[in-house]
């Protein structure tokens, strides 16, 4: 008697078991069945470039595990894989960064080719004449104890087409030393009448390979007016940067 009801318990323990891992396994597969699976889309894009279109997306939508880009380069598109709700996000924001990426283009078009000029000042030290214009802007600088400039040297440049990169570089003397200046940037889009630049500059110590200053900004340049980058001190002598934009005629204009 005793080892039936033994042998009924171990039974019932069985069934059990069996009902609760059929129930797991029902379990599991309702589970992937309600899971939403995820599509595949290309987006090929006119405009904008598609490795800047897929860093804004992931930063915007931060979808994590459930959202895969890869940038197709060689025919500017975009390859993700997600669910349909976040592909249709995700259509809709690739449609406004191309279509202002176009009116980006066609502003940029439509910007006159310029002379980008950056001017190195410095306190103390034995450079040249300031040149003319440059009064009010001394006039100021003076105020805020930055006295006795003289000219260390300048990079004079012509842009034509906006948004690609220009560079140049110079290296004046003055006495016994030798400097080096190299000016970079980008020319952007109009905003509000009044063209905006990137502007990078390095300037060192040639003999001693020691940097003076290193700028990097981003400002409104009125056409014909001076604007101070930014003043930095080294050597014991301060350094000041000034940037102008001026209207050059097209045919002058090397690319």
């Amino acid at each position: 008697m005793q080892n039936l009801s033994i042998a009924r318990w171990r039974t019932w323990l069985t069934l059990v078991a069996v009902a609760m891992s059929l129930a797991l396994s029902l379990n599991g597969r309702v589970n992937a069945q309600e899971a939403t699976p995820n599509e595949l889309r290309i987006f090929h894009l006119k405009y904008v470039p598609a490795s800047e279109a897929g860093e804004t997306i992931a930063q915007v939508l931060q979808a994590g595990e459930n959202m895969r880009v890869a940038v197709d380069a060689r025919t500017n598109a975009l390859v993700v894989s997600s669910s349909a709700d976040l592909l249709r996000e995700i259509e809709a924001l690739l449609m406004q960064l191309d279509q202002q990426s176009a009116i980006n283009e066609a502003i940029d078009a439509t910007l006159p080719p310029v002379t980008v000029r950056v001017i190195w000042l410095g306190s103390n030290v034995q450079g040249k004449p300031v040149p003319k214009g440059l009064e009010p802007v001394i006039a100021e600088l003076q105020t805020f104890g930055i006295e006795d400039l003289s000219l260390v040297g300048q990079s004079i440049i012509n842009v034509g087409d906006a948004s690609k990169p220009f560079s140049t570089d110079c290296r004046p003397q003055i006495g016994d030393m030798d400097y080096q200046m190299r000016f970079q940037g980008v020319r952007k889009a109009v905003e509000r009448g009044v063209p905006a630049i990137s502007v990078q500059i390095d300037a060192r110590d040639a003999a001693l390979d020691e940097s003076l200053a290193n700028i990097s900004t981003i400002v409104e340049a009125p056409l014909n007016q001076y604007i101070v980058l930014g003043t930095t001190v080294a050597n014991g002598w301060d350094s000041v940067f000034v940037l102008q934009l001026t209207p050059r005629a097209t045919s002058a204009v090397k690319k």
